[in-house]
């Protein structure tokens, strides 16, 4: 009987996260070449975010044996690595952290180059690194930080990765990993081969997303601002009131994934790049939540531990370089991210008519 050619596919790794799940919707709703689409995850889709037409795969990415399956089956031209312990259970597990962060995306890039390798055409990687590869230097007086990171101002990749957390060690681990995959790796070899991985990272700021809940990452006050108060919830931020960070929407975020995918490969000057929406003060951030949700309460508690981290990253990123190279450009700014996305995303979510409402008087107003 005649062997069947393993068929074309798209793989995505923590396909049942806050971006694979939106990834997974997107490349499905858009796929003209009729890729078969695989998600891998540690954890079964929940039935409301299951993509019709995915092979889930439930398996810890760590673990070749599941990789060599999927190798049997398809073909997988183009990767979308997004499994990784966030920052908050990193700091808590350090050692899982590790494990998973750094030797899971080893094992993912191998079998990236085996699909290479096979088809004599290098495998695309496309990995979301973090604004945690940062870190800036620490300043003592608390009344001096903000003026000092203002001062610093926005950063551009190659300036300030020393990362104090171990998710952001791992993020700026597997971006030195990638690099290697995509141009050094067997540098001793005798022979010249094409490289097999064509690696590409994206920096990524805070995310705010309407369609998840947040799990853990350092920059959820955010988010977790908007679904406490359109539960009726008081909310206890972590942070100073002008702590500022940048942010970025979900679909923008998705979008800059999907546009990164599709650059020539000859016009990209960097294998990691930075990617920016806009930087806003925590308070800022209260007072558009209270916008839309007026009986919303939101009280400050900074902590001082988790503030250390915050501090240590830039209040914004320098995304020339992904303007130059492929044209990044994000669409939401602050108050089109809450008006036209989060607002009505969250409210919907929870079945709230309040934030709804102000939406629909601000675009009556317009």
């Amino acid at each position: 009987m005649a062997l069947t050619s393993p068929r074309k596919a798209i793989l995505v790794t923590g396909a049942c996260g806050e971006i694979g799940s939106n990834l997974l919707s997107e490349l499905s709703a858009k796929n003209p070449e009729k890729y078969e689409l695989v998600g891998v995850d540690i954890s079964a889709p929940h039935p409301k975010h299951e993509v019709a037409g995915v092979t889930y795969v439930k398996a810890d990415i760590c673990d070749p044996i599941p990789f060599q399956e999927i190798e049997a089956r398809f073909d997988c031209e183009t990767i979308f690595h997004l499994a990784a312990v966030l920052s908050t259970g990193g700091e808590r597990e350090p050692d899982w952290a590790f494990r998973v962060n750094e030797m899971g995306s080893m094992n993912v890039l191998n079998f990236a180059r085996r699909m290479g390798e096979r088809r004599e055409r290098a495998t695309k990687v496309i990995f979301p690194s973090s604004i945690a590869v940062y870190g800036l230097p620490e300043v003592t007086r608390v009344e001096e930080r903000d003026s000092f990171r203002d001062m610093i101002g926005a950063v551009r990749e190659d300036q300030f990765t020393d990362a104090i957390t171990m998710y952001g060690i791992n993020k700026r681990g597997v971006e030195s990993l990638g690099r290697y995959f995509s141009k050094h790796y067997r540098l001793l070899r005798k022979e010249e081969i094409a490289p097999a991985v064509d690696f590409r990272a994206l920096r990524f700021p805070g995310i705010l997303s309407a369609n998840t809940l947040p799990t853990g990452g350092t920059t959820d006050y955010a988010p977790e601002m908007v679904h406490a108060a359109a539960q009726g919830k008081m909310y206890e931020c972590f942070t100073r009131p002008k702590t500022r960070i940048p942010f970025l929407a979900l679909p923008d975020a998705v979008r800059a994934i999907f546009e990164l995918a599709r650059a020539p490969r000859e016009k990209l000057s960097l294998t990691s790049y930075n990617i920016s929406g806009f930087s806003v003060s925590a308070d800022e951030l209260a007072q558009e939540v209270k916008r839309y949700f007026p009986q919303s309460a939101i009280v400050f508690k900074p902590d001082v531990k988790r503030m250390r981290i915050l501090e240590s990253w830039p209040v914004q990123m320098d995304d020339t370089a992904a303007q130059n190279d492929w044209h990044w450009k994000a669409e939401l700014g602050f108050r089109e991210t809450f008006e036209n996305y989060l607002v009505p995303g969250v409210s919907l979510h929870y079945g709230r008519s309040e934030g709804a409402n102000v939406v629909a008087q601000l675009r009556a107003v317009v």
